[in-house]
């Protein structure tokens, strides 16, 4: 992602989701992958859902083969 599109105070994640619903993701499962993107990283907890961490989708329906690598470019 551009570093000119991220706010000033923003503490960036990147996050990477199976299905419709985290910057390097290897060895992943055949499947359906979501991206998404927060500025509000420094506030979530890994271990629970945190309403006040929002995400926005960067790219959805992001297909992953087995034994094959898959490229996903961000704005």
């Amino acid at each position: 992602m551009d570093n000119a599109l991220i706010p000033d105070g923003c503490t960036p994640g990147v996050y990477l989701y199976s299905g419709t619903v985290t910057a390097q993701f290897t060895f992943l499962s055949p499947g359906m992958y979501t991206v998404a993107f927060t500025c509000q990283a420094a506030q979530d907890n890994p271990d629970q859902a945190d309403s006040t961490v929002t995400f926005n989708t960067v790219k959805t329906n992001i297909m992953v083969a087995a034994n094959q690598t898959t490229t996903v470019d961000t704005p």
